[in-house]
Protein backbone atom coordinates (compact mmCIF):
# COMPACT_ATOMS: atom_id res chain seq x y z
CA UNK A 1 0.00 0.00 0.00
CA UNK A 2 1.19 3.49 -0.81
CA UNK A 3 2.48 5.39 2.22
CA UNK A 4 0.47 8.40 3.42
CA UNK A 5 2.92 11.24 2.82
CA UNK A 6 1.38 13.59 5.36
CA UNK A 7 1.82 10.89 7.99
CA UNK A 8 5.34 10.20 6.70
CA UNK A 9 6.31 13.86 6.95
CA UNK A 10 4.94 13.99 10.50
CA UNK A 11 7.07 10.96 11.30
CA UNK A 12 10.02 12.71 9.67
CA UNK A 13 9.63 15.78 11.88
CA UNK A 14 9.47 13.57 14.98
CA UNK A 15 12.56 11.67 13.88
CA UNK A 16 14.43 14.85 13.11
CA UNK A 17 13.66 16.08 16.62
CA UNK A 18 14.90 12.83 18.13
CA UNK A 19 18.01 12.77 15.95
CA UNK A 20 18.65 16.39 16.77
CA UNK A 21 19.14 15.49 20.41
CA UNK A 22 22.16 13.42 19.45
CA UNK A 23 23.42 15.43 16.52
CA UNK A 24 22.44 19.03 17.27
CA UNK A 25 25.97 20.08 18.06
CA UNK A 26 27.54 18.49 14.99
CA UNK A 27 24.95 18.01 12.20
CA UNK A 28 25.65 20.23 9.23
CA UNK A 29 29.13 21.11 10.47
CA UNK A 30 32.28 21.16 8.34
CA UNK A 31 35.60 20.13 9.77
CA UNK A 32 38.42 21.53 7.65
CA UNK A 33 41.98 20.35 7.49
CA UNK A 34 44.93 22.01 5.82
CA UNK A 35 44.86 22.31 2.04
CA UNK A 36 48.44 21.00 2.16
CA UNK A 37 47.68 17.30 2.73
CA UNK A 38 49.51 14.06 2.12
CA UNK A 39 48.02 10.90 0.57
CA UNK A 40 45.46 9.39 2.94
CA UNK A 41 45.00 12.57 4.98
CA UNK A 42 41.64 14.25 5.49
CA UNK A 43 40.93 17.43 3.53
CA UNK A 44 37.54 18.06 5.13
CA UNK A 45 34.50 16.29 6.56
CA UNK A 46 30.85 17.25 6.67
CA UNK A 47 28.52 15.87 9.34
CA UNK A 48 24.94 15.40 8.15
CA UNK A 49 23.87 12.79 10.69
CA UNK A 50 24.31 9.09 9.79
CA UNK A 51 25.21 7.55 6.43
CA UNK A 52 24.51 3.98 5.42
CA UNK A 53 24.75 3.19 1.72
CA UNK A 54 24.59 6.45 -0.24
CA UNK A 55 27.71 7.01 -2.33
CA UNK A 56 28.95 10.42 -3.49
CA UNK A 57 28.56 11.92 -6.95
CA UNK A 58 30.82 14.83 -7.94
CA UNK A 59 29.86 17.08 -10.85
CA UNK A 60 31.01 20.64 -11.61
CA UNK A 61 32.98 20.82 -8.34
CA UNK A 62 29.92 19.95 -6.25
CA UNK A 63 29.44 16.78 -4.20
CA UNK A 64 25.89 15.38 -4.09
CA UNK A 65 25.13 12.97 -1.27
CA UNK A 66 22.23 11.53 0.74
CA UNK A 67 22.13 11.43 4.56
CA UNK A 68 19.89 8.97 6.39
CA UNK A 69 19.05 10.81 9.60
CA UNK A 70 18.70 14.17 7.89
CA UNK A 71 16.40 12.51 5.33
CA UNK A 72 17.85 14.91 2.81
CA UNK A 73 19.97 15.31 -0.30
CA UNK A 74 22.92 17.67 0.16
CA UNK A 75 25.05 19.62 -2.29
CA UNK A 76 28.50 20.51 -0.93
CA UNK A 77 31.41 22.46 -2.36
CA UNK A 78 33.85 19.72 -3.43
CA UNK A 79 36.90 21.78 -2.44
CA UNK A 80 35.82 23.10 0.96
CA UNK A 81 32.91 20.92 2.08
CA UNK A 82 30.72 23.97 2.61
CA UNK A 83 26.99 23.36 2.14
CA UNK A 84 25.52 24.81 -1.07
CA UNK A 85 21.97 23.61 -0.48
CA UNK A 86 19.92 20.87 1.19
CA UNK A 87 16.82 19.27 -0.35
CA UNK A 88 14.63 18.22 2.59
CA UNK A 89 11.42 17.15 0.86
CA UNK A 90 11.91 13.38 1.39
CA UNK A 91 9.81 12.03 4.24
CA UNK A 92 12.14 9.15 5.04
CA UNK A 93 15.70 7.93 4.56
CA UNK A 94 17.80 8.77 1.49
CA UNK A 95 20.17 5.84 0.90
CA UNK A 96 20.38 5.83 -2.90
CA UNK A 97 23.37 7.37 -4.60
CA UNK A 98 22.49 10.53 -6.53
CA UNK A 99 22.64 10.58 -10.32
CA UNK A 100 23.34 13.91 -12.07
CA UNK A 101 22.42 14.49 -15.71
CA UNK A 102 22.21 17.75 -17.66
CA UNK A 103 21.71 19.96 -14.60
CA UNK A 104 19.31 17.70 -12.68
CA UNK A 105 19.98 15.50 -9.65
CA UNK A 106 17.94 12.32 -9.29
CA UNK A 107 17.60 10.54 -5.96
CA UNK A 108 15.27 7.95 -4.45
CA UNK A 109 13.95 7.75 -0.91
CA UNK A 110 12.40 5.25 1.48
CA UNK A 111 9.24 7.40 1.25
CA UNK A 112 8.56 5.50 -2.03
CA UNK A 113 9.37 8.52 -4.18
CA UNK A 114 11.91 9.31 -6.90
CA UNK A 115 12.87 13.00 -6.92
CA UNK A 116 14.32 15.23 -9.63
CA UNK A 117 16.08 18.30 -8.20
CA UNK A 118 17.71 21.29 -9.89
CA UNK A 119 21.45 20.75 -9.44
CA UNK A 120 22.20 24.46 -9.01
CA UNK A 121 19.36 25.61 -6.77
CA UNK A 122 18.17 22.47 -4.96
CA UNK A 123 14.58 23.14 -6.04
CA UNK A 124 12.33 20.18 -6.86
CA UNK A 125 11.56 19.68 -10.55
CA UNK A 126 9.25 16.69 -10.18
CA UNK A 127 8.43 13.73 -7.92
CA UNK A 128 7.56 10.24 -9.15
CA UNK A 129 5.27 8.63 -6.57
CA UNK A 130 4.07 5.47 -8.34
CA UNK A 131 6.25 2.92 -6.46
CA UNK A 132 4.56 0.94 -3.69
CA UNK A 133 7.88 0.23 -1.98
CA UNK A 134 10.99 2.03 -0.76
CA UNK A 135 13.41 3.13 -3.49
CA UNK A 136 16.86 1.87 -2.60
CA UNK A 137 18.47 1.60 -6.04
CA UNK A 138 18.97 3.97 -8.95
CA UNK A 139 20.74 3.96 -12.32
CA UNK A 140 22.40 6.56 -14.46
CA UNK A 141 20.25 8.31 -17.08
CA UNK A 142 20.30 6.49 -20.43
CA UNK A 143 18.32 7.38 -23.56
CA UNK A 144 16.35 9.98 -21.62
CA UNK A 145 15.21 7.49 -18.95
CA UNK A 146 16.24 6.82 -15.36
CA UNK A 147 15.73 3.40 -13.82
CA UNK A 148 14.84 2.76 -10.17
CA UNK A 149 14.31 -0.46 -8.21
CA UNK A 150 11.81 -0.53 -5.36
CA UNK A 151 11.04 -2.89 -2.48
CA UNK A 152 7.77 -3.99 -4.07
CA UNK A 153 9.91 -5.91 -6.57
CA UNK A 154 9.44 -3.47 -9.46
CA UNK A 155 11.99 -1.96 -11.80
CA UNK A 156 10.66 1.42 -12.99
CA UNK A 157 11.69 3.31 -16.12
CA UNK A 158 10.91 7.01 -15.74
CA UNK A 159 11.20 9.86 -18.24
CA UNK A 160 14.10 11.96 -16.91
CA UNK A 161 12.56 15.22 -18.09
CA UNK A 162 8.89 14.80 -17.14
CA UNK A 163 8.87 12.22 -14.33
CA UNK A 164 6.29 10.11 -16.18
CA UNK A 165 6.59 6.32 -16.02
CA UNK A 166 7.51 4.68 -19.33
CA UNK A 167 7.25 1.08 -18.18
CA UNK A 168 7.43 -1.16 -15.10
CA UNK A 169 9.11 -4.58 -14.95
CA UNK A 170 7.37 -6.63 -12.23
CA UNK A 171 8.77 -10.16 -12.59
CA UNK A 172 10.96 -10.11 -9.44
CA UNK A 173 9.00 -11.51 -6.50
CA UNK A 174 11.07 -9.78 -3.80
CA UNK A 175 12.26 -6.24 -3.15
CA UNK A 176 15.08 -4.79 -5.26
CA UNK A 177 18.14 -3.38 -3.52
CA UNK A 178 20.65 -4.13 -6.29
CA UNK A 179 21.18 -1.01 -8.36
CA UNK A 180 20.37 -1.31 -12.07
CA UNK A 181 23.18 -0.99 -14.59
CA UNK A 182 22.45 0.12 -18.15
CA UNK A 183 24.68 -0.87 -21.06
CA UNK A 184 24.02 -1.06 -24.81
CA UNK A 185 20.25 -0.89 -24.56
CA UNK A 186 19.82 -3.37 -21.71
CA UNK A 187 19.17 -2.90 -17.98
CA UNK A 188 20.79 -5.47 -15.69
CA UNK A 189 19.66 -5.91 -12.08
CA UNK A 190 19.98 -8.55 -9.38
CA UNK A 191 17.17 -9.76 -7.14
CA UNK A 192 16.95 -11.52 -3.76
CA UNK A 193 15.60 -14.70 -5.39
CA UNK A 194 19.12 -15.29 -6.72
CA UNK A 195 18.38 -14.07 -10.24
CA UNK A 196 20.06 -11.55 -12.52
CA UNK A 197 17.52 -10.01 -14.88
CA UNK A 198 18.32 -8.50 -18.29
CA UNK A 199 15.57 -6.13 -19.45
CA UNK A 200 15.19 -4.20 -22.69
CA UNK A 201 15.90 -0.58 -21.69
CA UNK A 202 13.34 0.83 -24.13
CA UNK A 203 10.40 -1.57 -23.74
CA UNK A 204 10.82 -3.21 -20.33
CA UNK A 205 10.58 -6.70 -21.85
CA UNK A 206 12.75 -9.40 -20.31
CA UNK A 207 15.67 -10.48 -22.49
CA UNK A 208 16.94 -13.22 -20.21
CA UNK A 209 17.18 -14.36 -16.58
CA UNK A 210 20.35 -15.87 -15.10
CA UNK A 211 19.35 -18.26 -12.32
CA UNK A 212 22.60 -20.01 -11.34
CA UNK A 213 23.15 -18.18 -7.98
CA UNK A 214 21.88 -20.21 -5.02
CA UNK A 215 21.44 -17.20 -2.74
CA UNK A 216 20.50 -13.52 -2.93
CA UNK A 217 21.96 -11.18 -5.54
CA UNK A 218 22.18 -7.85 -3.71
CA UNK A 219 25.38 -6.97 -5.52
CA UNK A 220 24.90 -4.55 -8.41
CA UNK A 221 26.06 -5.89 -11.78
CA UNK A 222 28.78 -4.24 -13.81
CA UNK A 223 29.31 -4.68 -17.54
CA UNK A 224 32.54 -4.64 -19.53
CA UNK A 225 33.37 -5.80 -23.07
CA UNK A 226 30.16 -7.81 -23.49
CA UNK A 227 30.25 -9.56 -20.11
CA UNK A 228 28.16 -8.98 -16.98
CA UNK A 229 29.94 -9.50 -13.66
CA UNK A 230 27.99 -9.89 -10.44
CA UNK A 231 28.51 -11.29 -6.95
CA UNK A 232 26.06 -13.29 -4.86
CA UNK A 233 25.49 -14.17 -1.24
CA UNK A 234 26.32 -17.74 -2.26
CA UNK A 235 29.95 -16.59 -2.18
CA UNK A 236 30.47 -16.74 -5.93
CA UNK A 237 31.43 -14.16 -8.55
CA UNK A 238 29.75 -14.84 -11.89
CA UNK A 239 30.74 -13.84 -15.40
CA UNK A 240 27.72 -13.91 -17.74
CA UNK A 241 27.46 -13.24 -21.45
CA UNK A 242 25.65 -9.89 -21.68
CA UNK A 243 23.71 -10.81 -24.80
CA UNK A 244 22.84 -14.45 -24.22
CA UNK A 245 22.72 -14.69 -20.43
CA UNK A 246 24.97 -17.77 -20.45
CA UNK A 247 27.60 -18.32 -17.75
CA UNK A 248 31.18 -17.80 -18.92
CA UNK A 249 32.89 -18.71 -15.66
CA UNK A 250 32.36 -18.66 -11.90
CA UNK A 251 34.86 -17.74 -9.17
CA UNK A 252 34.34 -19.72 -5.95
CA UNK A 253 37.57 -19.40 -3.99
CA UNK A 254 36.91 -16.98 -1.14
CA UNK A 255 39.78 -17.22 1.36
CA UNK A 256 37.75 -17.62 4.58
CA UNK A 257 34.27 -17.40 6.10
CA UNK A 258 31.79 -15.75 5.82
CA UNK A 259 31.72 -16.65 2.16
CA UNK A 260 29.38 -14.01 0.77
CA UNK A 261 29.91 -11.24 -1.78
CA UNK A 262 27.84 -8.22 -0.67
CA UNK A 263 30.11 -5.77 -2.52
CA UNK A 264 29.55 -4.87 -6.16
CA UNK A 265 32.32 -5.55 -8.70
CA UNK A 266 34.11 -3.07 -10.89
CA UNK A 267 36.41 -3.62 -13.88
CA UNK A 268 39.51 -1.87 -15.18
CA UNK A 269 41.42 -3.28 -18.14
CA UNK A 270 41.72 -7.05 -17.53
CA UNK A 271 40.88 -7.19 -13.83
CA UNK A 272 37.73 -7.30 -11.70
CA UNK A 273 37.87 -5.90 -8.18
CA UNK A 274 35.31 -6.88 -5.53
CA UNK A 275 35.03 -6.92 -1.74
CA UNK A 276 33.93 -9.97 0.22
CA UNK A 277 32.25 -10.74 3.52
CA UNK A 278 35.47 -12.31 4.81
CA UNK A 279 37.14 -8.86 4.73
CA UNK A 280 39.14 -9.50 1.55
CA UNK A 281 39.51 -7.25 -1.47
CA UNK A 282 39.88 -9.58 -4.44
CA UNK A 283 41.42 -9.06 -7.87
CA UNK A 284 40.18 -11.58 -10.45
CA UNK A 285 41.17 -11.94 -14.11
CA UNK A 286 38.28 -11.07 -16.46
CA UNK A 287 39.10 -13.77 -19.02
CA UNK A 288 39.86 -16.76 -16.82
CA UNK A 289 38.14 -16.04 -13.50
CA UNK A 290 41.43 -16.80 -11.73
CA UNK A 291 42.42 -14.83 -8.63
CA UNK A 292 45.32 -12.42 -9.15
CA UNK A 293 45.66 -11.32 -5.54
CA UNK A 294 43.74 -10.90 -2.27
CA UNK A 295 44.17 -7.93 0.06
CA UNK A 296 43.32 -9.11 3.57
CA UNK A 297 44.33 -6.17 5.74
CA UNK A 298 40.76 -5.07 6.75
CA UNK A 299 39.50 -6.69 9.95
CA UNK A 300 35.80 -6.72 8.97
CA UNK A 301 33.79 -7.43 5.84
CA UNK A 302 33.75 -5.26 2.73
CA UNK A 303 30.25 -4.12 1.74
CA UNK A 304 31.65 -0.99 0.11
CA UNK A 305 32.37 -1.40 -3.58
CA UNK A 306 35.81 -0.50 -4.94
CA UNK A 307 36.77 2.25 -7.34
CA UNK A 308 40.01 2.53 -9.32
CA UNK A 309 42.00 5.60 -10.34
CA UNK A 310 45.53 5.79 -11.79
CA UNK A 311 46.46 2.29 -10.72
CA UNK A 312 45.10 2.49 -7.17
CA UNK A 313 42.04 0.66 -5.81
CA UNK A 314 40.06 2.48 -3.12
CA UNK A 315 37.58 0.66 -0.88
CA UNK A 316 35.88 1.20 2.47
CA UNK A 317 35.78 -1.49 5.15
CA UNK A 318 33.21 -2.32 7.78
CA UNK A 319 35.61 -1.39 10.56
CA UNK A 320 35.43 2.20 9.29
CA UNK A 321 38.64 2.40 7.29
CA UNK A 322 39.31 3.59 3.76
CA UNK A 323 42.08 1.62 2.05
CA UNK A 324 44.19 2.51 -0.98
CA UNK A 325 45.71 -0.56 -2.62
CA UNK A 326 48.07 -0.97 -5.56
CA UNK A 327 45.90 -2.35 -8.39
CA UNK A 328 48.69 -4.52 -9.80
CA UNK A 329 50.21 -6.01 -6.65
CA UNK A 330 47.51 -5.79 -3.98
CA UNK A 331 49.89 -4.02 -1.61
CA UNK A 332 48.45 -1.28 0.61
CA UNK A 333 49.49 2.26 -0.28
CA UNK A 334 47.81 3.92 2.73
CA UNK A 335 44.79 3.65 5.02
CA UNK A 336 42.53 6.41 6.36
CA UNK A 337 41.26 5.35 9.78
CA UNK A 338 40.01 8.63 11.28
CA UNK A 339 36.41 7.42 11.16
CA UNK A 340 34.45 5.51 13.78
CA UNK A 341 31.60 4.35 11.55
CA UNK A 342 31.08 1.45 9.22
CA UNK A 343 31.94 2.37 5.63
CA UNK A 344 29.21 0.76 3.53
CA UNK A 345 29.22 3.81 1.28
CA UNK A 346 31.35 3.31 -1.83
CA UNK A 347 34.12 5.79 -2.69
CA UNK A 348 34.34 8.09 -5.71
CA UNK A 349 37.60 9.76 -6.76
CA UNK A 350 37.44 13.14 -8.50
CA UNK A 351 40.46 15.27 -9.37
CA UNK A 352 42.75 13.88 -6.72
CA UNK A 353 40.26 13.60 -3.86
CA UNK A 354 38.45 10.46 -2.71
CA UNK A 355 35.00 11.01 -1.21
CA UNK A 356 33.25 8.45 1.02
CA UNK A 357 30.49 8.39 3.61
CA UNK A 358 30.58 6.78 7.04
CA UNK A 359 28.03 5.68 9.61
CA UNK A 360 29.66 8.07 12.08
CA UNK A 361 27.59 10.70 10.24
CA UNK A 362 30.33 12.19 8.10
CA UNK A 363 31.10 12.54 4.43
CA UNK A 364 34.90 12.57 4.15
CA UNK A 365 37.15 14.14 1.53
CA UNK A 366 40.58 12.49 1.61
CA UNK A 367 43.75 13.17 -0.36
CA UNK A 368 43.82 10.35 -2.94
CA UNK A 369 47.55 10.60 -3.58
CA UNK A 370 46.96 11.06 -7.33
CA UNK A 371 45.72 13.85 -9.59
CA UNK A 372 43.04 11.98 -11.54
CA UNK A 373 39.53 10.56 -11.14
CA UNK A 374 37.81 7.17 -10.98
CA UNK A 375 38.05 5.27 -14.25
CA UNK A 376 36.47 1.91 -13.47
CA UNK A 377 33.29 0.38 -14.93
CA UNK A 378 31.10 1.02 -11.86
CA UNK A 379 31.74 4.75 -11.92
CA UNK A 380 31.73 5.08 -15.71
CA UNK A 381 28.35 3.32 -15.93
CA UNK A 382 27.02 5.44 -13.06
CA UNK A 383 25.74 2.39 -11.19
CA UNK A 384 26.06 4.24 -7.89
CA UNK A 385 28.18 7.34 -7.58
CA UNK A 386 29.93 8.99 -10.51
CA UNK A 387 31.76 12.13 -11.62
CA UNK A 388 31.57 14.71 -14.43
CA UNK A 389 32.33 12.40 -17.32
CA UNK A 390 28.88 10.75 -17.48
CA UNK A 391 26.82 13.78 -16.39
CA UNK A 392 26.17 15.05 -19.92
CA UNK A 393 26.54 12.01 -22.16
Amino acid sequence: MKANHSESRSRRRLLQTAVGIGFASIAGCVSNSSDDTNPGEQKWSYNGGFVEFSSPTIVDETVYFGFDHSMALYALDARTGEEEWAFTEPAWRVTTSPTVFEGTVYVGSWDETLYAVDAETGEQEWAFTEPAGQIRSLSAVANGLIYAGSLDGTLHAVDAETGEQEWAFTEPSEGLVSSPTVARGTVYIGSPEGIVHAVDAETGEREWAFTEPSNEVRSSPTVSEGTVYVGSWDGKLYAVDAEAGEQEWVFTELPTEPDILPSSPTVVDETIYIGSGDASLLAVNVETGEQEWAFTEPSEGLVSSPTVAEGIVYVGSSNGGLHAVDAETGEQEWAFTDTTGIAQSSPTVAEGTVYIGSMDGNLYAVDAGIDGSSEDSRIMLGTFGHHDEIATR
